[in-house]
């Protein structure tokens, strides 16, 4: 029996994108987190994407974050997947949001303390940002002016095009108020033209992981 012969019309299979992953944490990080990495980075190479880990520790989270660009930039990758270390996602989380084919999309995800769990994502201007709620009613994609980089997905582009430094912790005297430093970056990466996107639908089946003190009487 004659084997098989490739056929030569046959385009060859795109190559798929290389990611890195960039965390940026403390000394530690949660066990929920730590098993979600791992199942996320097995569905990775098991579907053939090359990717490449970066972990930032430190208090500075600034410093971590431009940190963590500038080892990306240096590497072959084509995407910046950022996530935070107290983070619950889904192991094709990457790969959905690779399928938007967008400049900057994430997830939209709860704040972790009571009384305020509004979500994280906004809209608006410095000085006048308002919440963007995810809920059952939500399209699939839907536009923001900020997007906190708990889940973000970004194409190298982005970084190479944003001016540096990338993040910075910035204090607004006219309105007192303080931008943290994925504020400042989406600030920074709409002026430079990029619109910033929420999957809906993967920002569904994420969660931002807490810690709840249990009293006698369940007020604390």
């Amino acid at each position: 029996m004659s084997k098989k012969q490739p056929n030569p019309s046959k385009p060859p299979a795109a190559k798929k994108p290389a990611i890195y992953i960039a965390i940026p944490a403390m000394n530690e990080v949660y066990t929920e987190f730590a098993r979600d990495l791992c199942l996320a980075t097995a569905w990775l190479a098991r579907n053939d994407y090359d990717f490449n880990i970066g972990v930032s520790m430190g208090s500075v989270v600034t410093r971590g974050r431009n940190a963590l660009v500038d080892l990306f930039l240096k590497s072959n990758c084509d995407y910046i997947w950022w996530l935070d270390s107290d983070m619950k996602f889904p192991p094709d989380a990457a790969y959905r949001l690779l399928q938007r084919d967008k400049d900057i999309v994430g997830c939209n995800y709860r704040r972790r303390r009571f009384p305020d769990t509004s979500f994280v994502s906004m809209v608006g201007d410095v000085g006048s940002f308002r919440s963007l709620e995810t809920n059952d009613t939500s399209p699939p994609l839907g536009e923001c002016d900020v997007i906190p980089h708990g889940c973000v997905l970004m194409k190298r582009e982005v970084y190479e095009k944003v001016p540096q430094p990338h993040y910075l912790q910035q204090y607004i005297r006219e309105i007192d108020e303080e931008l943290g430093e994925d504020v400042y970056f989406c600030v920074e990466a709409k002026k430079c033209g990029y619109k910033i996107w929420i999957d809906h639908d993967l920002s569904k089946d994420i969660a931002h992981i807490g810690t709840l003190y249990f009293n006698y009487n369940l007020t604390v």
